[in-house]
């Protein structure tokens, strides 16, 4: 973990303004600074930046937050990933702080880079001069890959005659690097290749570092896999990362869609094509990580799997999995016996476009029609409502639930009423299902913005003369939210020259959201932040004046609670 104070040396360092000009032209308006957003189209400049305290709110769109956030969110970055690129901008060399085991993660993932690079550039220039790699030019010309885009994927070829552990050894790599990598394995006879005699398609993370490898053979051997990824390693997920996502990334938010597709070949196909916003996940069936992944580019989804049997069933497991996400997902299924790589080869990028777009099923109707060919809606409906009723409940939307019941019945033929019945039945075996919080949760909702409103003017005005007589209308016990508490109680303790830096601990993006909105308003007053703190005292009374039996001490409690609404009616009127 990378300490505080250095994380406080690169904001203090790099302007923020600095940072978000590079992106968009920026100019002083005040004690602000304006542009128009990098976020969202506008005409009129709504984006305004704090330099002095390192914060950015869009008046329009409603983006906000710090420079580490700025990068995070623009360039698609994580946490770390954002304090590099800072460092950078520095000149400061943050691996230098990181904690001794850290440190030794971020030289082994360096080696394991290095090493992923040089066997990249040695497959790549194989396939491309070697005789040995004849037939897998051979193959690739066969698939129609044209010169240009195997330059471009880098793609490759391990020839068994010149081994690739071999090349590695003689660039400085030791064998246990060699072995780590997943690029060499080790046997009775010494050191061989993973990936002899495979075609090799390199995986790239979403900022274009190669991470690993995936391996096609191209002969009819029926005693080895027909695809071959690298191992888990430090550097390479399969659960995480997405084949071609850096080559498409800026198309997805182009578009504001992805087409989500089975195999390599399958996402370089449609990408030569001109189709150019689609990835695949490396070979193994899709994760909840991968669609998060993805989610940072476009909520919009389109899973185009093939037309067999495997192609239905994974498409299935991919709705299941996409209900934890909150993305917009759609299902194209294609013609028997025909996959991505075939539709687009046989029938162009327009056709292939015009049968992506019209031939989508949102997950419900997708749903309702793979189980109809599972099950018999004639004679094992029951099996059919408890499938369908396994995928009605994850869905997180009480609105979208009703509305996937209601096209259950309409589908079933049944009436809405008998299935609604059948639903809160099969409900009942689950042991907290069923069970509504709703009110609950609204007010939960209320409360929780209150306190991080309290936070919010804490910050702006911990110079201020009289803060400490907020403290004294909220004590720490009348706080309920943790992360609000816990800063609160960091605040306390801190001068107002470090309350500033306190922003960029903050990772929490409701609770930064609100923040940056409220220190960067020029109307905001100390009067606004005695209501907020009126406010949290009031609900805490009301809710111990709820919870005591005590006569006397409801007396008291009432009292005061009418006191303090007149004292909130007061800024009110004000």
């Amino acid at each position: 973990m990378i300490p505080q104070d250095v994380i406080d040396m690169l904001t203090s360092r790099v302007s923020i303004v600095d940072v978000i000009g590079r992106v968009t032209e920026v100019k002083k308006r005040g004690k602000n600074y304006f542009a128009l957003c990098p976020f969202h189209n506008e005409k009129t400049p709504s984006f305004s930046i704090n330099e002095e305290k390192g914060l950015y709110h869009c008046f329009g769109c409603g983006a906000s937050g710090n420079t580490i956030t700025f990068l995070m969110d623009y360039y698609r970055m994580d946490f770390k990933e954002a304090l590099y690129e800072l460092g950078k901008m520095a000149g400061i060399d943050i691996s230098q702080y990181e904690t001794t085991s850290e440190g030794n993660v971020a030289k082994e993932k360096k080696a394991l880079t290095s090493i992923t690079v040089d066997a990249m550039d040695y497959f790549h220039e194989t396939l491309i001069k070697n005789e040995d790699a004849t037939e897998a030019r051979k193959y690739l010309e066969g698939r129609k890959i044209t010169f240009d885009t195997i330059k471009l994927f880098k793609l490759g070829y391990n020839s068994e005659k010149y081994p690739v552990w071999k090349y590695l050894q003689s660039k400085g790599h030791s064998t246990e690097l060699i072995v780590k990598s997943g690029l060499g394995l080790k046997g009775n006879n010494g050191l061989f290749d993973r990936f002899r005699e495979r075609v090799i398609f390199p995986i790239f993370d979403a900022n274009s570092n190669p991470v690993g490898f995936g391996g096609r053979i191209i002969t009819d051997r029926k005693d080895v896999a027909k695809y071959l990824n690298s191992p888990e390693t430090p550097i390479f997920h399969k659960g995480e990362l997405l084949f071609g996502l850096n080559f498409a990334k800026n198309e997805i938010e182009k578009e504001k869609c992805v087409f989500l597709v089975e195999g390599y070949m399958d996402m370089i196909g449609l990408f030569q094509a001109g189709i150019k916003n689609v990835v695949a996940p490396l070979g193994t069936s899709l994760t909840e990580t991968q669609l998060l992944r993805l989610k940072r580019f476009t909520e919009n989804i389109v899973f185009v799997f093939d037309g067999d049997e495997a192609g239905i069933k994974a498409a299935d497991r991919a709705v299941d999995i996409s209900t934890n996400t909150n993305v917009r997902v759609k299902v194209v299924i294609l013609p028997k016996g025909m996959d991505p790589f075939d539709f687009v080869t046989n029938y162009g990028r327009d056709e292939t476009l015009s049968y992506f777009t019209s031939k989508q099923l949102d997950p419900v109707e997708f749903k309702l029609k793979f189980l109809a060919k599972k099950y018999s809606i004639q004679n094992d409906k029951i099996n059919f409502l408890k499938n369908i009723f396994d995928y009605i409940k994850k869905i997180q939307s009480s609105i979208a639930r009703e509305e996937a019941l209601r096209r259950t019945s309409n589908f079933l033929n049944e009436s809405f009423r008998v299935i609604l019945t059948e639903y809160q039945n099969y409900l009942k075996k689950d042991i907290t299902f069923g069970r509504t919080i709703k009110d609950v949760e609204i007010q939960k909702v209320k409360e929780d913005q209150l306190e991080i409103e309290f936070l919010a003017y804490l910050i702006a005005f911990r110079d201020h003369e009289n803060i400490e007589h907020l403290f004294d209308i909220v004590s720490i016990d009348m706080l309920e939210n943790e992360y609000v508490k816990n800063l609160v109680l960091k605040i306390r303790e801190m001068n107002p020259e470090e309350v500033k830096n306190i922003i960029f601990e903050i990772q929490n993006e409701k609770v930064l959201n609100v923040i940056t909105r409220i220190t960067l308003d020029e109307k905001i007053s100390f009067e606004s932040a005695m209501e907020r703190a009126y406010g949290v005292r009031l609900k805490y009374l009301k809710k111990k004046f709820e919870e005591t039996d005590d006569i006397m001490l409801k007396k008291e409690l009432k009292k005061e609670v009418l006191e303090i609404e007149n004292i909130i009616r007061s800024f009110v009127a004000v």
